[in-house]
């Protein structure tokens, strides 16, 4: 009843979809024989009973909003795929390219998702920074949530920049897990102009940046 709960309250295009592919929720959870990482939460879950948890509902709204426009997206940590249900609910075209260092829940999520979005996923099971340096592919949107420590994270930034592909010159990236990448939060604001912020009000906010590079 979660799933309609939450859209009974906000009743947003986003509850919407999401109340109609809740199927895929409990799908995922099944693929991953019916386990999770105790106290390892997602975008969807609080990491201590698989239900959804509406007290992420803004950043929920905000990864969807972000993805909405986007093409080609890459992502750093997947987990249970959670994220990436949330991005193709935005745009069911999307195609996403997803690294994780840990495959026990990421491929079935994957092989899960895909058979909801055909063809819409590949999946880089490697730690990412090994990762970005292999991919010469570019991306119009990035979502960073993986190893969550502040040096690691600007490591990845700092890899993703050569990725970016918008004509504009404009990265668009969302972090997850704001309050670990404080520092770099202050580096990107003192060393970049910065077109766009956003910062929900909500359990284990994220945050998105627009950066002109």
């Amino acid at each position: 009843m979660e799933f309609d709960d939450i859209h009974r309250e906000k009743n947003t295009e986003f509850t919407g979809r999401l109340l109609g592919y809740k199927r895929v929720f409990y799908e995922i959870f099944e693929a991953c024989n019916y386990t999770f990482s105790r106290g390892c939460g997602s975008y969807l879950f609080d990491g201590q009973d698989y239900k959804y948890c509406k007290s992420m509902y803004e950043k929920q709204e905000l990864l969807y909003a972000s993805a909405k426009q986007a093409t080609q997206v890459l992502e750093i940590g997947t987990y249970m795929g959670h994220s990436l249900l949330i991005m193709l609910l935005a745009n069911p075209n999307l195609k996403i390219t997803c690294i994780d260092i840990n495959d026990q829940f990421t491929r079935p999520a994957v092989n899960v998702l895909n058979k909801y979005f055909p063809d819409s996923i590949h999946f880089i099971h490697m730690d990412s920074l090994t990762a970005l340096k292999t991919l010469d592919q570019t991306f119009d949107f990035f979502h960073v949530d993986g190893y969550h420590v502040h040096e690691y994270i600007r490591d990845e930034f700092t890899a993703i920049s050569r990725l970016n592909q918008c004509p504009d010159g404009i990265l668009r990236i969302l972090f997850d897990d704001q309050d670990c990448m404080v520092p770099l939060q202050h580096e990107i604001n003192a060393n970049f102009k910065i077109v766009k912020t956003v910062i929900p009000s909500c359990a284990w906010n994220n945050v998105y940046y627009e950066i002109q590079l």
